[in-house]
């Protein structure tokens, strides 16, 4: 993902490191708070074995709000993801997972979100790779991103596999 590829302008982010992984916080134009999470997860999927370490994304608002019916489609949020991906992924052993939540069966409409926002990130250096995992609860959409160049991405990806299909794991 080249920087200089992003449309808008990201939100300015604060940074906080707590036990459980990396916070970035940030307010949008409309007063929304938002905070973009990575939690270290790399013990479950064998990274310390294959010099990687895989993070879960989570992007959601602090607090209870919903903006006003009619309000614009918030774009600089999407360049704010963008920006962090970029920034995270300047270590190339960092990959992504990405669980789409569906607690309001909207998980479908995430996951074609956020792809939006990475085909329209003009990522160069970044592989995506979609899953679709049945569990007890039903069916889990995820993504996996990983640096194109990293020597053992294929390790990576059929660990992170493993792990789920095995039951190691539950997305």
């Amino acid at each position: 993902m080249k920087r200089s590829q992003i449309t808008y302008n990201p939100y300015s982010c604060t940074r906080e490191d707590t036990p459980t992984g990396t916070d970035f916080f940030f307010t949008t134009d409309w007063e929304v708070r938002y905070v973009a999470h990575f939690s270290s997860y790399g013990y479950l999927f064998g990274a310390d074995q294959i010099g990687c370490q895989f993070y879960s994304f989570d992007l959601f608002p602090v607090g209870m709000y919903k903006p006003p019916k009619g309000t614009p489609e918030d774009l600089r949020i999407a360049a704010t993801v963008q920006y962090l991906f970029a920034t995270w992924f300047e270590q190339m052993s960092n990959i992504i997972i990405a669980v789409y939540e569906d607690s309001d069966r909207l998980q479908h409409a995430r996951r074609k979100k956020f792809e939006s926002w990475f085909e329209d990130s003009g990522v160069d250096y970044i592989e995506k790779h979609d899953f679709e995992f049945t569990e007890e609860e039903g069916t889990r959409l995820a993504s996996l991103f990983i640096h194109m160049d990293f020597v053992a991405k294929e390790q990576a990806i059929t660990n992170f596999i493993s792990a789920i299909v095995n039951g190691h794991v539950s997305i």
